[in-house]
């Protein structure tokens, strides 16, 4: 993803140049599970405040990676639900969000920055990017992932939610995906495993 990432950050450091100086540059980055949005986000997030602390050394970091992962419902929320096994089975799909949380605080964002603006520097974004990715791709990515967070026991537990829930989650994302300025391809990069 190198070259594309390249593109990218010369792409929005160029915008955030021209934006006033009490404005945001909001960028929402959309995929299926195991694309590689966060990688994505945090090495854009990181090469941008390079380049900002390059030419304002005293200053602290200007962009950052706002996840959606802090807007899940709670299990005792999911347990709520009129199908709790089927809600909590499917975390990650789109009704296990607290949409109207996370809709609060990207609104929050969207304001002018003033003395009294918080330090966290679809609709109201500027650009709207999405992470694509072979399924094969995302399922080694996926199984690694939940045997290392202890969300499964092993690869045959994890692949089997990655099969029931993560692609579940995917393919509603891809029908659902809204119409984005850029398409990012995720290509296998030793360097992303985690």
């Amino acid at each position: 993803m190198d070259p594309q990432v390249d593109r990218l950050v010369n792409k929005i450091w160029g915008t955030f140049q021209s934006i006033p100086n009490n404005a945001r540059l909001m960028v929402a980055v959309s995929g299926i599970p195991g694309s590689g949005k966060t990688e994505l986000a945090s090495t854009m997030a990181n090469r941008i405040n390079k380049l900002y602390t390059a030419e304002n050394p005293d200053s602290p970091p200007i962009a950052t990676v706002v996840p959606m992962d802090g807007y899940h419902f709670t299990r005792a929320q999911l347990a709520q639900m009129p199908d709790p096994v089927y809600a909590v089975a499917r975390r990650g799909a789109a009704f296990t969000f607290d949409g109207e949380k996370f809709l609060t605080l990207v609104r929050a964002l969207r304001e002018p920055l003033t003395a009294e603006t918080p330090s966290l520097a679809a609709l109201l974004m500027d650009e709207l990017w999405f992470v694509e990715v072979d399924f094969d791709t995302a399922r080694k990515r996926l199984v690694r992932r939940h045997v290392r967070a202890g969300i499964a026991k092993d690869e045959a537990e994890a692949d089997k939610r990655v099969t029931e829930n993560d692609f579940v989650n995917g393919r509603e994302i891809i029908e659902e995906r809204m119409d984005v300025q850029e398409i990012i391809t995720s290509n296998y990069d030793p360097g992303w495993d985690r």
